[in-house]
């Protein structure tokens, strides 16, 4: 148990692998994040007011999850997802979204989610330059993260950035 951010900040550092390979280790090291959904992860850029996404990779997810998160992230109003992203370190997406105070975005979330998928419990890393890796777990019910798990979060997300 309490090797679990290490083996997750050890492999980050695996910078010599493709990026959906190294996607998938980031998620092999992260068991703890799961939700009993799978993982997602991918790496995106902002250009702009637009979020782009790289590379990804799923683990037990559907196929419905990468359509839906490419989706939510492809479409208007793209200043409240840039904003929800770069505001973010650990938080459901339903947190993130609800504090970019955007009505239309986040009604668009609300009905992107693939069935069965209620919430989805994100860990966000960026750097300065506005490029970053997202670990993401869809969940069946309600997620809220304690504030106290976020410092762990950020100190985790500063080694992936």
């Amino acid at each position: 148990m309490a090797r679990e951010p290490i083996d997750l900040i050890e492999r980050g550092y695996h910078l010599d692998l493709g990026e959906e390979t190294w996607l998938r280790e980031l998620m092999i090291a992260a068991p703890w994040l799961d939700r009993g959904l799978g993982l997602t992860a991918y790496t995106y850029r902002i250009a702009g007011h637009r979020l782009e996404i790289d590379a990804f990779a799923m683990t037990n997810a559907t196929p419905e999850m990468e359509a839906a998160a490419r989706a939510m992230n492809d479409a208007p109003p793209w200043e409240g997802i840039v904003r929800a992203y770069l505001d973010t370190c650990f938080a459901s997406l339903k947190e993130a979204i609800g504090a970019a105070n955007d009505a239309a975005l986040v009604d668009r979330v609300s009905h992107g989610l693939p069935p069965g998928v209620v919430d989805v419990l994100g860990l966000v890393a960026h750097e300065a330059a506005r490029d970053g890796v997202v670990l993401a777990a869809p969940s069946a019910s309600p997620l809220v993260v304690k504030p106290a798990q976020v410092p762990r979060a950020r100190r985790i997300a500063a080694h992936l950035a």
